[in-house]
């Protein structure tokens, strides 16, 4: 017998996709085709039967500084402060909840900057009676 084939002079199709156990792992979809089969993979997975996992922290999918650690079948990201999302992509508006600057200052967020208790914070403008600004 020729693999992929059966029957009298192997003119017979088998299908592979409907074989125990199935081609295709990891959920994967088979396709059969004449003489063999095909997978389609989910994301993660790679290779003719979507057995090998993909490292997807070797595509750099994590932003702003973050640590991606590869899991099976996916990755995780641990974001840097100031920064949240599956790949740390959305800043966190500290301003949204509360108003950590007192006494006459203007706030506003900046990019990937975090409430860290300092005196004036880096999003904190202190406002002189002239109008002027300054920042510290």
């Amino acid at each position: 017998m020729v693999q992929g084939w059966t029957g009298w002079n192997c003119g017979q199709d088998v299908n592979e996709c409907q074989m125990t156990p199935k081609e295709g792992r990891n959920n994967a979809t088979c396709h059969n085709t004449e003489g063999g089969y095909t997978c389609s993979c989910l994301s993660g997975w790679s290779g003719d039967n979507c057995t090998s996992d993909v490292d997807e922290c070797d595509k750099h999918v994590g932003k702003n500084n973050a640590t991606c650690t590869n899991t099976v079948g996916g990755y995780k990201c641990r974001c840097t402060k100031g920064w949240r999302g599956r790949t740390c992509e959305e800043d966190i508006d500290e301003f949204f909840s509360h108003n950590p600057c007192l006494n006459h200052v203007h706030c506003r967020n900046i990019d990937g900057a975090r409430l860290d208790g300092l005196e004036l914070w880096p999003g904190c403008k202190r406002m002189s009676n002239d109008s002027e600004s300054v920042s510290k």
